[in-house]
């Protein structure tokens, strides 16, 4: 169980890398479609991509 548990952790950030820009990019295009800004996300600093947290 614990070995399940470290490589949960351990496999976060080159599944961000990998496919980080395209969900924040989904995300924005999702927010706009339903007619919200799509700086929401960055304004309250969500990010999806490998740099994490601003």
């Amino acid at each position: 169980m614990q070995l399940l548990v470290a490589a949960a952790f351990i496999s976060v950030p080159p599944v961000r890398h990998r496919y980080g820009a395209t969900a924040m990019a989904k995300a924005e295009a999702e927010l706009e479609r339903q007619g919200a800004p799509t700086t929401v996300l960055s304004d309250n600093g969500m990010r999806c991509d490998a740099g994490g947290s601003p």
